[in-house]
């Protein structure tokens, strides 16, 4: 996506975000319009370098990934951060990721509900 497509994309998440304000606008306190504000630039930070990948960089991802062997069942999603990672690189991701999973799955069985099964670093 360029640069242009991002800016494009950020002004219309303004308008509608804008929009929605305007039609609760009479419902909401000052305090939830902050909150709301808040959690909008949140969101907006948390996906700032993110982007969908397509054309020539989908192609060359979507080869990468035919040649592993993706368990029945499951699906992958590729970051940016996965572009220009070459097949060996992929495979070392995707077993780690199993293995964890697999941890995961086992410590479930065992665990007293509710329990911490997993927390990320």
């Amino acid at each position: 996506m360029a640069i242009r497509d991002i800016e494009i994309e950020k002004k219309a998440l303004a308008k509608e975000y804008k929009e929605l304000l305007k039609i609760s606008y009479q419902t909401l306190s000052v305090n939830d319009k902050k909150l709301i504000r808040k959690a909008f630039n949140f969101a907006v930070d948390a996906h700032e370098h993110q982007r969908r990948i397509s054309g020539e960089e989908r192609d060359e991802i979507k080869n990468a990934l035919n040649t592993l062997q993706i368990p029945e069942g499951m699906s992958v999603i590729v970051r940016t951060a996965g572009l220009g990672r070459s097949t060996h690189e992929l495979k070392w991701d995707l077993d780690y990721l199993m293995n964890l999973w697999e941890q995961i799955k086992s410590s479930v069985t065992d665990a007293p509900s509710p329990s911490l099964i997993y927390i990320d670093d």
